[in-house]
Formats: C-alpha cells, sequence, structure tokens
C-alpha cells in the first residue's frame, strides 16, 4: 500500500491552488464559493445566491475531527479502540463533499472551463453522470488533473481505500491483533456465490494509522490552501455569513 506523505499532499494541493489564484477573479470566486441553481429566488440580476449548505457540511466535518482526535488520544492504549476510532474519522473525511468539489472546480478553472457545483462526471461508458460515491468523484478528478500534469488526482487515489470505507460502513469487518480483517467472504449472511478464500487486500492497523494521518493532512493543507484563496477577496469566506451573491 502507498500512502502518500504529508510533503506531497501539501506539494499536490498547492500546484492546484497556486495558478487557480492567478486566473480572472471573478472566475475563481465562482468556483470556490458555491452556488446552487435551484435556489436563486429573488436574486439580483448578474448575480447568483450562494449556497451555504456544502459549508455546514464543511465546517461541521472539521468540528467532528476535532472532537474525535481527541478520544483516539484518550484510547492510546486500547488498539482496537484506536483503530475503530481512527476508522471513523478516516471515513468520515473521504465522504466530504466540499474539499473534492472545490478541486474538481479548480481543474475546471485552469482548463478554461466554467465551475460547475453539481459535481459532474463521466462513468466507464463516457456517459455523464452525477458523481455520488468518494471514487466516482476522484476518478473524475484524476481524469482533469491528468492533461494538466498536476498531482492531486494520483494523491487522492493512494489515500482513498474503497475496501476500508466499505468494510466500515457496512459492517463486514472484525479485528484481529494486528488488522481489520473482511468479514464479506466469511460470513454466510450476504454470501451471493460460492465462497472466495482471497481477494480482499489486509489492512493493517499501521496501515491504517497511516491512511488516517494522511486523511488529517489533506483536510489541514487543504484548509490552508482554501483560505489563502479566500484571502484574494479580502478574507471573504464560504459560511462567513457575509457572501450572499456571487
Amino acid at each position: 500500500m502507498t500512502i502518500p506523505t504529508d510533503t506531497q499532499i501539501r506539494a499536490s494541493l498547492d500546484e492546484l491552488f497556486a495558478p487557480a489564484r492567478q486566473k480572472d477573479r471573478k472566475a475563481l470566486w465562482r468556483a470556490i464559493f458555491p452556488v446552487d441553481p435551484d435556489m436563486q429566488i429573488a436574486t439580483p440580476p448578474g448575480k447568483r445566491r450562494v449556497s451555504e449548505a456544502p459549508a455546514w457540511e464543511w465546517n461541521e466535518m472539521r468540528c467532528f475531527i476535532r472532537q474525535f482526535i481527541g478520544m483516539a488520544d484518550h484510547f492510546k492504549g486500547d488498539a482496537h479502540a484506536t483503530a475503530r476510532v481512527r476508522m471513523l474519522v478516516y471515513c468520515h473525511i473521504m465522504e466530504c463533499d466540499f474539499p473534492f468539489s472545490v478541486i474538481r472546480n479548480l481543474l475546471l478553472l485552469i482548463s478554461g472551463q466554467p465551475e460547475d457545483w453539481t459535481f459532474h462526471g463521466l462513468n466507464k461508458n463516457g456517459q455523464r453522470i452525477v458523481c455520488q460515491q468518494p471514487s466516482q468523484k476522484i476518478m473524475e478528478i484524476v481524469r482533469l488533473a491528468a492533461p494538466l500534469r498536476l498531482t492531486i488526482g494520483n494523491v487522492l487515489t493512494d489515500i482513498w481505500q474503497d475496501t476500508l470505507r466499505h468494510r466500515f460502513s457496512h459492517a463486514f469487518y472484525a479485528f484481529t491483533d494486528s488488522s481489520v480483517l473482511s468479514t464479506r467472504n466469511i460470513s454466510p449472511i450476504r454470501r451471493e456465490k460460492a465462497m472466495k478464500f482471497a481477494g480482499d487486500p489486509i489492512v493493517t492497523f499501521a496501515d491504517l494509522e497511516s491512511l488516517y494521518a494522511a486523511s488529517l493532512s489533506f483536510v489541514d493543507w487543504f484548509e490552508v490552501e482554501y483560505e489563502k484563496t479566500c484571502n484574494v477577496f479580502n478574507n471573504s469566506k464560504v459560511g462567513a455569513g457575509s457572501i450572499r451573491y456571487t
């Protein structure tokens, strides 16, 4: 399992945000402050109402992280309790829409395309879809980042472990002394086909610790770069209460 370092995560975000901050100010504004096309009631001509909902999610996610980091520290002497908290925080971070949406919009901006606050992407057949799952969102980020030679897509791919999220979210896991064991093929309850004796990769507690640390680094450095970009507009920020139109 290859997991990016804090330095690699920071660099991937810096190389995305830095050129975006040099783009047209109006286009940049619209790339970082969310709008909802269906919520444009009583909006002045030529303006679009900013949606606060993504910011509410983002702010709650940061509060969630701070609270559960404290719990993880409390359980340091209990390997299983620590693993549970780390899985919870990791999965919560990687399910959060706001960072992925901003990243995608900045890639669109750098590519000369308009922002799109509904997270569209292409499926395996090349059809346009609304991306619902982290895997779909990351795949679209990879597709947009590759022609620009930006590393953010590869970094997110390496942080994201869909098998771990499935085990935790659907509760088909158990702990050994040192790993998160998938019980999907072992338990008969949801088995649709003959039992497989191989398939799901092993996720050790060491792997989990590294994924947890990488997801925290991603949130920390995204927040740094996002706030720096908001400062282009005199410290405006989504969720601050002062932004209503874009």
